[in-house]
């Protein structure tokens, strides 16, 4: 199941995270069966997670890992639940959601333009391979 917000793209087209993806969607990952940490009842499960289970999963010291969260908090994209000594960290989907949306937009829009310049370039293409066929019969 592809991960919501940005790196839905990559799982659909390139069969997963890259490295930088796989840190920023880390803390969407659906529930672990057996994990003992119930998923959201939202249509797209996720499942909270320490900070320390993020270290271990995209190999980057801890330091690192506190301070872009820190930045992900503050813009708005992750949500902490403090539990005892841990703060759990999940993503806010909204603001990924709006993004994703904006992003399709102007995909579409530049496919769009792509598309009829791709035609156009074949049209020309074609006419300039019916020219010289024409010239190599005479």
């Amino acid at each position: 199941m592809p991960h919501p917000g940005l790196c839905q793209h990559a799982h659909q087209h390139h069969g997963g995270c890259d490295r930088h993806c796989e840190y920023i969607c880390a803390p969407a990952r659906p529930a672990a069966a057996g994990s003992g940490r119930a998923a959201s009842s939202t249509a797209r499960p996720v499942t909270p997670e320490a900070v320390n289970e993020l270290v271990e999963r995209v190999h980057i010291q801890q330091s690192g890992v506190s301070r872009h969260l820190g930045i992900l908090y503050r813009a708005g994209l992750v949500e902490i639940r403090p539990e005892g000594q841990q703060r759990f960290y999940s993503l806010r989907a909204e603001p990924l959601n709006e993004l994703d949306e904006w992003i399709a937009r102007i995909r579409a829009h530049w496919e769009a333009r792509l598309d009829r310049f791709g035609a156009e370039l074949q049209r020309r293409k074609n006419k300039k391979t019916q020219k010289e066929k024409i010239r190599s019969t005479k």
